[in-house]
């Protein structure tokens, strides 16, 4: 079953839209990951999306979402990676409606605050 409701998923970065497509499921010894790719993004930007699902323990479920992207440095030549995670690690016991409210969503309201990119990026705790 897939990930969004549509695919290609299409996002805005506030200025211009980006758009991911389902492009395979990657081999992976203990989990389940799925790569979606940016087909309009330049070759050396290597813009994608990865999605892994670890049910290997018993009982805990582990999940990540992974953005990666290349992006050019102060240089104006040289192409360096960036990663930005999200993971959720729980007991499969536990209900599931539960940790989207209390974590997800109040998750996600902290990421959206103005300040929190800048003052994070920065280093600040």
């Amino acid at each position: 079953m897939s990930l969004f409701a549509t695919s290609p998923v299409v996002v805005s970065d506030g200025t211009d839209d980006h758009s991911f497509a389902f492009r395979a499921q990657l081999p992976d010894n203990k989990s389940v990951v799925g790569e979606y790719t940016e087909p309009a993004a330049s070759a050396e930007a290597n813009s994608k999306l990865l999605v892994k699902q670890d049910e290997s323990a018993k009982t805990k479920r582990k999940r990540l979402f992974s953005r990666r992207f290349d992006l050019v440095i102060s240089d104006g030549v040289t192409f360096e990676p960036v990663t930005i995670n999200y993971s959720i690690a729980y007991d499969k016991r536990h209900d599931e409606d539960t940790i989207e409210a209390l974590g997800h969503n109040v998750t996600v309201a902290l990421l959206t605050k103005a300040e929190f990119f800048s003052n994070f990026s920065e280093g600040h705790i």
